[in-house]
């Protein structure tokens, strides 16, 4: 679906998602405007973003199962209109995400994560899930592209963070 098509649904996603709190309570909810803090709502302009942190935070194991079965009565296919039904599916076909799409969220997450770490800094699930998101939605993202051998090393690191659990 062209990108202009995701936004003009705008109206209805951001209510319904207003009204579910997808991610409720984390640092990207959190930016919701509101009068006393004055913030940005990231999700303002581009709801559908809403929906790409939670299929994120899914990935990494971090969306609340209150989160899932919201998304799950949603009725997403109904919304965009596809064939797919199940909402993480609903959102692959909506966007046209590859079959290694997850790969490049696992392998970022833990690459993103590892490095944190390294510099004694937290790195909230959330917090990746915004900077994913909003880094997918760049123009000319590269966030899914893998030159020759990176996709490969990706799933070997993955592999071995499995292992090492």
């Amino acid at each position: 679906m062209p990108r202009h098509a995701l936004l003009s649904m705008k109206k209805f996603l951001v209510s319904a998602l207003a009204l579910v709190g997808v991610v409720a309570g984390s640092p990207a909810q959190q930016t919701v405007q509101s009068a006393e803090t004055g913030a940005v709502d990231r999700y303002k302009n581009e709801p559908i973003k809403r929906l790409v942190d939670a299929y994120v935070l899914d990935v990494v194991g971090a969306l609340p199962l209150s989160s899932e079965a919201t998304l799950e009565r949603m009725n997403l296919q109904r919304v965009f209109k596809t064939k797919a039904s199940e909402w993480h599916q609903v959102l692959r076909e909506t966007l046209g995400l590859s079959d290694t799409f997850d790969t490049a969220i696992l392998d970022l997450w833990l690459r993103w994560n590892a490095a944190a770490r390294a510099e004694g800094k937290p790195y909230s699930a959330e917090l990746f899930a915004s900077q994913f998101t909003d880094n997918y939605f760049v123009d000319g993202s590269q966030i899914d592209v893998w030159p020759p051998g990176a996709l490969e090393a990706a799933k070997m690191r993955i592999a071995a963070a499995q292992l090492n659990r």
